[in-house]
């Protein structure tokens, strides 16, 4: 975006370049899906290292071992776009919202292997940030595995 500004009594122009907002800027966003379980401590080189460093964080040091089943990358042309991504264990549906600050706001649909709605949320994510959410159980009743979802966003030229 560039914007022109006159100053002074002499009407000097001074052209200034700002980066345009995240919400006008095409984006190209992917979603990680990792299994997690109590099981010995393992963090696989396939996870990227700041998807790591947050794993091993408050609240999912409650899983120690973490295994990336998936990893799919979508575009986002604007703001209203939708995308939907088959995950291992259910689906996903995203759907790009516009936004004032630098974030990209998506409304996040996750629904189970059978299609019903599990978690439906507006999440802002940073420009190449991860946003996680504890997703569905590994098996039936037990939080001892659980899907991970990992969210991230960022700018395209």
């Amino acid at each position: 975006m560039i914007r022109l500004a006159l100053a002074g009594a002499f009407g000097i122009a001074l052209l200034v370049l700002t980066a345009a907002p995240a919400s006008a800027q095409k984006a190209s966003c992917a979603v990680l899906e990792v299994h997690a379980n109590k099981g010995a401590a393992a963090m696989p080189k396939t996870i990227p290292p700041k998807l790591a460093r947050k794993l091993q964080r408050a609240p999912f040091t409650a899983w120690k071992n973490f295994r990336m089943v998936s990893a799919v990358r979508r575009p986002f042309a604007k703001a209203g776009a939708s995308q939907k991504i088959a995950l291992r264990r259910g689906s996903l549906e995203l759907r790009r919202h516009p936004n004032a600050n630098n974030q990209y706001k998506l409304m996040f649909l996750l629904k189970n292997s059978k299609g019903k709605r599990v978690l439906r949320t507006k999440v802002g994510v940073s420009p190449k940030t991860y946003f996680l959410v504890a997703g569905l159980p590994l098996k039936k009743g037990s939080r001892d595995a659980i899907q991970v979802l990992a969210l991230t966003c960022m700018p395209v030229p």
